[in-house]
C-alpha cells in the first residue's frame, strides 16, 4: 500500500444550526457546494448517502478533515454531543480508509 500525502488539504467545515428554532440542519459546506441534513426528516439517511459521495469525490484528490462547529446560542445538547461524536468517528474513518480507497481507484 502506498502511503502518499495529498498537498492539497482541505478543512470541510461542518455546522450544526436550528433554522425558525424547530428544524436541526447539519451542513457540510465543500468548495463549490454545500449539503444540507435536516436531522428533523425522514429523508436524513438519503441526504448523509449524498454527503458520503461528496466526501469520497474529495477523497479522491486531497487529504480532507472535518471540522464541526456550532453557535453560541444553538441550545440542543443532545443533537451537539451525536453530531460531534458522528463528525469525530466520520474524521477517524475517513483517515483510516483513504489510501485503500485511493490504491484501489489508481489500480484499475
Amino acid at each position: 500500500m502506498k502511503e502518499e500525502t495529498y498537498m492539497n488539504q482541505k478543512i470541510i467545515e461542518v455546522n450544526l444550526k436550528a433554522i425558525n428554532n424547530d428544524v436541526d440542519i447539519l451542513e457540510f459546506k465543500f468548495d463549490k457546494i454545500s449539503l444540507q441534513v435536516n436531522l428533523n426528516d425522514s429523508e436524513c439517511q438519503k441526504e448523509l448517502k449524498t454527503v458520503f459521495v461528496q466526501l469520497l469525490k474529495e477523497l479522491l484528490t486531497s487529504d480532507i478533515t472535518l471540522n464541526f462547529k456550532y453557535s453560541d446560542d444553538y441550545n440542543r445538547k443532545m443533537y451537539i454531543d451525536v453530531c460531534e461524536e458522528y463528525i469525530n468517528d466520520l474524521n477517524k474513518e475517513i483517515e483510516n480508509c483513504k489510501y485503500d480507497i485511493r490504491d484501489k481507484i489508481n489500480s484499475n
